[in-house]
């Protein structure tokens, strides 16, 4: 007897449970997430407040139903909640924004030529350079607080490297090789040495 408890109980448990199912699936179907709703889902990451306080730049991450891809853009927005802009479009992967010390520049890594690089964007005329040709994909970009050099790490395979980049003259030097695994932000001293 005791081991027909737990067969009668699987057979009653095969019977409710798709009935069950069926009238829920019915009754709510508007209200659950579809598979194809992911691709008008989407997600502002990596905020970063200028240094004023007055503008916040972000990357706006979402999915593109025709590539099946992901697609991001960099948008900004004023701190009182106006004057929401793309300052990118989505046809290339871009992320890490990062404000100049007087908020007249933004750093951000970008795809657009394949590879991933540093470029800096000029507030005022929204005019756009690479920075950086290196062949490893750049991340951890920071400023020097008197905004004249830029460091950045860049990892392949095993090997992580720190670089800074005088962005006036645009001369890259390769500082030092590291083994560290996980995050690395570098960071300078205030004298910016």
């Amino acid at each position: 007897m005791n081991a027909r408890l737990p067969l009668a109980i699987l057979v009653v448990l095969a019977l409710v449970v798709p009935l069950d199912a069926q009238v829920n699936e019915e009754a709510s179907d508007a209200d659950r997430l579809q598979y194809l709703d992911v691709f008008e889902l989407e997600v502002a990451a990596d905020p970063r407040i200028s240094p004023d306080g007055s503008r916040i730049v972000y990357v706006r991450r979402g999915f593109d139903i025709m590539t099946d891809g992901r697609r991001t853009a960099l948008w900004m927005i004023d701190s009182d909640g106006t004057d929401h802009r793309a300052l990118t479009d989505a046809t290339s992967a871009v992320g890490s924004p990062r404000w100049s010390p007087d908020g007249s520049r933004l750093l951000y890594v970008s795809s657009e030529d394949g590879s991933s690089q540093v470029f800096v964007r000029w507030m005022d005329s929204g005019q756009t350079a690479e920075l950086t040709n290196v062949t490893e994909s750049p991340g951890s970009i920071t400023w020097s607080p008197d905004g004249r050099h830029i460091a950045f790490a860049a990892k392949s395979k095993n090997k992580n490297t720190l670089y800074t980049l005088d962005v006036r003259r645009r001369r890259l030097k390769k500082r030092f090789n590291f083994d560290l695994d996980g995050l690395f932000e570098p960071a300078w001293s205030p004298d910016g040495k």
